[in-house]
């Protein structure tokens, strides 16, 4: 685990600011602290995360601002789908990543 923690150091830093800019972002949309955690722990996708706090903000309902995210992050199994049939899994599983890193 000591390794494993020492290799994703740099990962972590790198979604710092993203992490903050979302915090900061949820706070003056309204959003309780409970709401934003909630969006962070269970919505891994950046862009999806930016798009919901500011359709929330709008007074979107959730249900139907959690559909569009969803379908916002379709465009990402057009990019994947020709790693289904990869040998290895898990170099597929760690190639894909959202906007955060662009």
């Amino acid at each position: 685990m000591k390794r494993g923690l020492g290799a994703a150091w740099p990962v972590a830093l790198g979604y710092f600011p993203v992490a903050v800019a979302f915090g900061a972002l949820g706070a003056q949309a309204g959003l309780s602290p409970l709401w934003v955690q909630l969006t962070s722990l269970l919505v891994f996708a950046g862009a999806s995360q930016f798009a919901l706090v500011g359709l929330l903000a709008q007074g979107v309902p959730p249900l139907l601002a959690a559909l569009l995210g969803l379908l916002l992050n379709l465009r990402h199994a057009r990019h994947h789908a020709h790693r289904l049939h990869q040998p290895r899994p898990d170099i597929k599983a760690a190639r894909q990543r959202d906007d955060t890193i662009s």
